[in-house]
């Protein structure tokens, strides 16, 4: 078996993986696919005429951007909160560059839920490229989208066996230095008898310096990475996906926004198409026999000999366009049924609430991101406990948090004077109290409902005659400030609530 073979779930996918990213990159990706998006026009097959207006059909026509606007929408909503990342003190500078290539923690975690959301899959290598790397430097994390993952083989209790990825690598041309190829490689890594090793392949040349199909080892580039000395006896390669199973593969969550953004995208040509032709009326002359030129303009006399003759425009009446262009706003509504439901209600129902209340309102139509978020967090954790482990910490816990909280909800300064007064009246709980600040953006998201409580203590006496409330161990708060010390405007005064204000 070729080291380029690919596994049968792979193969079932790959279309539909392809289908995904070309729809998220957009309108270059999509035209530049050509008959996979766009199928010709019988005209089109003409041998003399018909790839060039089949180019002009496909030129013509507007790809609209509703699947990377919606992915947008759906990280935007994940990430307008920063992650926090509790991980051993040892490896805390990773987080500046997780990658080794200068991504921080927090971009990376945009760039996996975006991955995941678009495709479904990816995977993560922990690697060094040294033994031992740089001086104090942890391992760092490498990620594989799904069209990369060729194959995969487990033993029976689904534990990683083996591993083959595709890289693309750029190399000098033997004769200018400064001109690069681009040529593929496929990574090995596998478990052999002296624990868990990579190998390199690259695509085999001719004679002339031309690639071939056939791979080959790649010289020098075998390695055995071990830990302080001792070979490692697992692929350090985790994958992600949207089922409960991490390894398994299933339907890209984008998929049918995917699907219903290319239909939109075909109607659009054919219409586009049936304007070209038939937008701008036709002029005609009937009753004459001669073949000269006729010229049209106030300032032109057309002398017409034949009595019999008529001149007339014609123009397109039917409703063949009307049609297509129904069909193309049903494919818009169906967009925006199957991609942004929960986007487009936007800051609806924001105010005083209960978590039973607004849990109920949101359950639906956030399970997928929740979804999403669970598995990242998974994903980012297991990593990162095995970067630690690789650093000397084999009983490292990490716990990595994204932020839940979907619907913008940012409190406005009338809304946090009307809770600070209903809990001075004691008609709003603190637990209540707490969750609605967290809710609106007021408190940082690590701030947690024991120290809140801890901090502001019960719910005060109501105000007094000047005007002031007395919250227990903070002294006297301006009537309509927030308890914990942080006024409504932003500022934070001594003794404030630990957690502070969310940096949003």
């Amino acid at each position: 078996m070729p080291i380029n073979s690919t596994h049968p779930t792979y193969d079932c996918f790959i279309d539909q993986w392809q289908r995904c990213r070309d729809a998220v990159n957009g309108s270059d990706a999509i035209k530049g696919g050509g008959e996979v998006y766009l199928p010709k026009l019988s005209a089109h097959y003409d041998p003399v005429h018909g790839q060039r207006a089949y180019e002009s059909y496909k030129k013509r026509a507007l790809w609209f951007g509703a699947t990377e606007r919606t992915l947008s929408g759906y990280v935007g909503a994940i990430m307008r909160r920063d992650p926090a990342f509790d991980v051993p003190a040892l490896i805390k500078n990773r987080l500046d560059d997780i990658t080794d290539g200068g991504q921080t923690a927090i971009q990376f975690t945009h760039t996996l839920i975006k991955e995941l959301l678009a495709t479904g899959r990816l995977g993560m290598l922990v690697d060094k490229s040294v033994e031992g790397g740089a001086e104090g430097e942890p391992a760092f994390i490498k990620l594989y989208y799904p069209e990369n993952i060729l194959n995969w083989i487990t033993d029976i209790n689904g534990a990683l066996l083996v591993v083959t990825l595709l890289e693309v690598v750029y190399v000098a041309d033997p004769s200018d230095p400064y001109v690069l190829k681009c040529t593929h490689q496929i990574r090995e890594l596998a478990l052999s008898p002296i624990g868990y090793v990579q190998r390199v392949y690259r695509k085999k040349m001719n004679a002339d310096g031309c690639e071939l199909e056939e791979y080959e080892l790649y010289d020098n580039l075998s390695a055995a990475p071990t830990i302080r000395g001792v070979p490692l006896t697992e692929i350090p390669f985790f994958f992600v996906s949207c089922d409960q199973d991490s390894m398994s593969v299933s339907k890209p969550p984008m998929l049918d926004l995917v699907d219903a953004n290319i239909s939109h995208y075909q109607l659009d040509a054919d219409y586009r198409h049936g304007l070209h032709f038939t937008a701008l009326p036709t002029p005609v002359i009937t009753g004459v026999s001669d073949a000269k030129d006729y010229y049209l303009g106030s300032e032109v006399v057309i002398n017409l000999q034949n009595e019999n003759s008529k001149a007339f425009f014609l123009e397109f009446q039917g409703t063949g366009l009307t049609a297509i262009k129904d069909a193309m706003e049903e494919r818009k509504l169906q967009m925006a049924a199957l991609g942004a439901s929960y986007i487009q209600r936007g800051k609806q129902g924001k105010g005083i609430e209960t978590a039973e209340a607004a849990r109920i309102q949101q359950s639906g139509e956030t399970s997928l991101l929740t979804t999403i978020i669970g598995r990242v967090e998974e994903g980012l954790e297991t990593a990162l406990e095995f970067i630690a482990k690789w650093e000397g910490d084999d009983s490292a816990e990490v716990e990595v948090t994204l932020n839940r909280d979907l619907i913008d909800a940012t409190l406005t300064a009338a809304e946090i004077t009307a809770m600070v007064g209903a809990w001075q009246a004691g008609t709003m709980p603190t637990d209540e109290l707490y969750w609605n600040w967290q809710k609106g953006g007021i408190l940082n998201p690590t701030t947690t409902a024991e120290v809140f409580k801890s901090a502001v203590g019960d719910a005060p006496k109501p105000a007094t005659a000047t005007g002031a409330a007395v919250i227990p161990g903070q002294g006297a708060v301006a009537d309509g400030s927030m308890p914990g010390g942080v006024a409504g405007g932003g500022t934070k005064a001594p003794g404030a609530a630990p957690g502070g204000t969310n940096k949003e």
